[in-house]
């Protein structure tokens, strides 16, 4: 099915499920479908969908689209977040994703602009005593994480795969709060991605994580119609 014959016959086994697990992808994503006459053959047509993406700026978005479905942002960010996401902007997304946190936490408590510092780009502080009043007021809550919680159940699942493996007892996780973390951690990604340093990559992986987390605070202040 592969044009593989011209590969040295070394790498031809290592190409193989390379090629199949990409031919798979093509399909789950609907960018090829089998041709209609093809009659159980092996025969493949390129759909509209692929097409669409033959532009090298187009087929970036659509991969970016692919990272952060869109269904995880909270409506109160979906509009002006996901259009910076799609261009790559991830410093612009995750800014304008932790001033709606503000923005979402100060109307929820009833806190006035004057209370824990205005947000802006040179001060952690405001932030992290803004959470924390949140948390206080039982406005935040475990349960209101889910991504941080599915990662922590799949690094004690690795964590017990290598220890078994080992022949060991794996060391239990660290049971900090997913309020906790998110106090602490935030400020400090809304930081990193406030002062970009210009020799830097801001890694998309990282603005798919603050976003997130930062849907979830807000959805946790204001849920969703369709979680609510």
């Amino acid at each position: 099915m592969w044009a593989i014959q011209d590969y040295p016959q070394e790498t031809r086994e290592n190409l193989k499920p390379a090629f199949a697990e990409a031919w798979a992808w093509l399909e789950r994503e609907c960018l090829i479908a089998p041709l209609p006459e093809a009659g159980g053959s092996l025969g493949f047509f390129i759909t509209r969908r692929g097409r669409k993406l033959v532009d090298r700026n187009a087929y970036e978005a659509y991969r970016r689209a692919t990272v952060l479905p869109r269904s995880l942002l909270h409506p109160r960010i979906d509009a002006r977040v996901y259009p910076s996401f799609l261009r790559g902007a991830y410093d612009t997304a995750v800014f304008e994703a932790l001033r709606e946190v503000e923005i979402s936490v100060r109307e929820a408590a009833g806190f006035g602009p004057e209370k824990y510092g205005r947000f802006h780009k040179k001060s952690r502080g405001g932030l992290k005593k803004l959470l924390q009043a949140a948390k206080n007021a039982g406005l935040l809550r475990d349960a209101g994480f889910p991504s941080l919680k599915r990662r922590r159940e799949n690094a004690a699942m690795i964590e017990q795969e290598i220890a078994t493996v080992l022949g060991q007892t794996p060391e239990s996780l660290a049971e900090e709060p997913y309020v906790d973390r998110v106090i602490a951690g935030l400020p400090e990604i809304r930081n990193k991605f406030a002062h970009p340093d210009m020799h830097t990559i801001i890694p998309a992986g990282m603005a798919v994580d603050s976003l997130i987390v930062a849907a979830e605070i807000i959805n946790q202040l204001w849920p969703a119609p369709s979680q609510g």
